[in-house]
């Protein structure tokens, strides 16, 4: 009987140790209670009204203060407040590596933020390095990280374990922020120089172009006058006609009244009528 007893007891002392070494459940949207479905509702409801205030006023403190520094780089996040993703970047570009990093504040201290119901690792939980604002312990948050490495912590069950890592940069300082706007200067330099090559060589393009209708043009209507000139001196007078207007008006040929009004006067011989009405007066 003493022997069961022990047994009994020996038991009971190994199943509440069990539960004493379980770390705390944190509660988050997968792990709510499944027989309180409307009150899960309503705190998933509020949870994600919590991320769009919060990935809000990220934004706005983004848009205010957009230079972060990644690994001594200075970098404009401007882009992501005005809606692009990094996917819009090419991949040479450090913003192409940024990811949106989302997950509840566990604990904070001056490095940055302990996160856990993450979208971006598999346990759920990762550091996120120079959070730009101060965050109270239970709220979501919503932003911008780029993986840098992993993090060491603390289990609530004593254990230390590894957490992957996402930094949202730090503020450049004086020297780098000088830095950044004489790159930003040669760089918007660069770009006003290829403008005005591209559009010089763009009008250079046109220029040839149209000189070269014009140049066919002129080879085409030089080969109309030869055909009609060839017509009228064999008589013809609509040819003729054509002729005179050529003289009169200095098409194709030097402008010359009086050869006009000869080939005119041919063509109204020949019963071109219109051919009057166009002849000029030489003596006025």
């Amino acid at each position: 009987m003493i022997r069961i007893c022990f047994i009994l007891f020996a038991v009971l002392l190994v199943v509440f140790h069990g539960f004493a070494l379980q770390e705390p459940i944190i509660e988050t949207p997968g792990n709510l209670p499944k027989n309180s479905k409307s009150e899960g509702d309503e705190r998933i409801s509020k949870l994600a009204e919590e991320v769009r205030e919060n990935k809000a006023a990220f934004v706005k403190n983004l848009a205010r203060n957009p230079l972060r520094v990644f690994e001594g780089k200075v970098v404009d996040l401007s882009h992501f407040a005005q809606g692009k993703k990094p996917g819009d970047f090419p991949s040479t570009d450090l913003r192409s590596q940024l990811r949106i990093v989302t997950g509840k504040v566990v604990s904070s201290t001056k490095e940055g933020l302990f996160l856990a119901d993450v979208n971006l690792s598999p346990d759920g939980r990762v550091f996120f390095k120079n959070y730009p604002e101060s965050v109270a312990i239970g709220v979501y948050v919503n932003a911008w990280g780029r993986a840098s490495g992993s993090h060491e912590y603390q289990t609530p069950g004593g254990k230390m374990d590894m957490a992957p890592a996402y930094d949202f940069g730090t503020v450049p300082d004086k020297a780098q922020l000088a830095e950044f706007q004489e790159e930003q200067f040669q760089e918007e330099r660069q770009r006003n120089e290829r403008m005005k090559q591209e559009q010089a060589k763009a009008g250079a393009a046109r220029l040839k172009i149209t000189e070269e209708k014009e140049k066919q043009a002129a080879a085409k209507d030089a080969s109309l006058l030869k055909f009609q000139m060839e017509q009228a001196e064999k008589g013809l007078p609509t040819f003729q006609y054509e002729m005179g207007l050529r003289y009169l008006e200095g098409r194709g040929v030097e402008r010359n009244a009086e050869r006009g009004n000869e080939w005119l006067k041919k063509a109204v011989e020949g019963g071109v009528k219109e051919a009057r009405s166009k002849m000029v007066d030489l003596d006025k």
